[in-house]
């Protein structure tokens, strides 16, 4: 499966950016499982032909939590404790019976502790350090396709406020430049722009979910090409935390102070 994407505003001489969602069989991890276990796997079901410079990887964070061994046995723990260790902030209770929390930098429910597509119906915590296991597979990923300029997208899907579904984000990325500012740019009317930032870690991490799909499509990698009508920056020296602020940074930070302040206190 191929699908093409272009915009008006892409000079004709580019090619129009393309996607390729990459059907795996079932990720098995071996009884003492590693990242590079991983690279091995994501090697053996891209084909080499689909292997260019430029390119974007998405990849699966659950893929990643299962090649660290990032899963808790039911019957070890409770998912509310599960939820307190795995957390940086407990926001507290919410609908449905699930708990917000700040997770990895990331506004998340439940901590990102999954149930779905467990072999064994275990929690799937999220990896300790993504941008650093994103970095990794980057540095790996480059060697083994002797690749000079690649971007590596850890994805998941999550809710957000006043909206049904989910929808996908980037849990960490490496390679290229996530943030793109805007500010000082002329608008239309040649009033520039104050605020307005671009975040294309995410816009490619939602891009790519939607391919994966969310039950059995058995769809971890999202493969991205002719990624010049995205203006990507490719570099050896991402930040991963480019996309963080701190939570007084935060525009929303005066909604989650008093949470904070009550389960803090």
């Amino acid at each position: 499966m191929e699908s093409n994407m272009s915009q008006a505003n892409i000079p004709e001489h580019l090619e129009p950016l393309s996607l390729h969602p990459i059907k795996t069989s079932i990720y098995r991890p071996s009884e003492t499982p590693s990242l590079q276990e991983l690279v091995d796997f994501i090697c053996s079901q891209i084909s080499h032909s689909l292997v260019r410079e430029k390119m974007l990887l998405a990849i699966s964070t659950k893929l990643v939590s299962l090649a660290e061994g990032r899963v808790m046995h039911k019957s070890t723990t409770s998912k509310t404790r599960l939820i307190a260790a795995e957390s940086d902030q407990v926001l507290g209770p919410i609908g449905y019976g699930s708990i917000l929390t700040i997770t990895r930098g990331h506004l998340l429910v439940a901590a990102g502790i999954d149930e779905s597509n467990s072999m064994n119906g275990d929690y799937i915590l999220y990896p300790e350090s993504p941008g650093e296991s994103a970095r990794w597979l980057w540095n790996e990923l480059r060697k083994q396709w002797q690749l000079q300029e690649l971007g590596i997208v850890l994805t998941d899907s999550r809710t957000s406020p006043l909206r049904f579904g989910t929808t996908g984000f980037c849990v960490a990325h490496s390679g290229f430049r996530a943030l793109e500012s805007m500010v000082g740019q002329p608008d239309l009317f040649q009033r520039p722009l104050t605020m307005t930032k671009i975040n294309k870690a995410d816009a490619l991490a939602a891009t790519a979910t939607i391919l994966m799909g969310e039950a059995a499509e058995a769809i971890p990698l999202v493969l991205f090409h002719n990624t010049a009508a995205l203006k990507i920056t490719f570099t050896e020296n991402s930040n991963p935390d480019e996309l963080k602020p701190t939570l007084h940074e935060d525009m929303y930070y005066p909604l989650f102070e008093p949470l904070l302040a009550q389960n803090n206190s």
